[in-house]
């Protein structure tokens, strides 16, 4: 069975079982993509730039006073 690319209650076609390999799928896919970006942080700025990486996993949408404002 194909994953749903819309949730369940958008498209009624697709089951929950498709829903949440769906999901299942977007999550590993995320998962790799931050794996790839933190390695080339590591590269281009290192600890710095995976501990900026990391905040923007965290919280998408900063601006620039969360990043260089020193954690407690």
């Amino acid at each position: 069975m194909a994953p749903c690319a819309a949730p369940v209650h958008l498209h009624p076609s697709c089951s929950a079982a498709a829903a949440a390999e769906g999901a299942v799928g977007t999550a590993r896919a995320i998962i790799d993509l931050r794996e790839h970006h933190q390695a080339t942080a590591a590269d281009a700025a290192g600890v710095d730039g995976v501990k900026a990486l990391d905040m923007l996993f965290q919280r998408p949408l900063v601006n620039v006073n969360v990043l260089v404002t020193p954690s407690t």
